[in-house]
């Protein structure tokens, strides 16, 4: 993937964050995005709240489904927890 197209899906996919980011900003969380590969892979990382919160897996399931439905050129998404 050249260096233009990763712009234009990083900034597809950062509308997307951002439009998910009020409702983990709610619960004390947020999100933040690492990295899309030459798969059209998101990494994302949970930050505050989120990072620790027992619902994570539906969270990331959520998270993932927006984020695919906004942008369907990415092919998954997933939550890193390393920093």
């Amino acid at each position: 993937m050249d260096k233009k197209n990763n712009q234009i899906l990083k900034k597809k996919v950062d509308l997307a964050i951002n439009q998910l980011r009020p409702f983990l900003n709610d619960d004390g969380g947020d999100i933040e995005l690492i990295q899309i590969n030459e798969n059209k892979h998101v990494k994302l990382r949970l930050l505050g709240a989120c990072k620790d919160c027992s619902m994570s897996i539906t969270t990331k399931a959520g998270i993932e489904k927006a984020i695919t439905q906004a942008v369907p050129e990415i092919h998954g998404v997933s939550i890193i927890e390393e920093d």
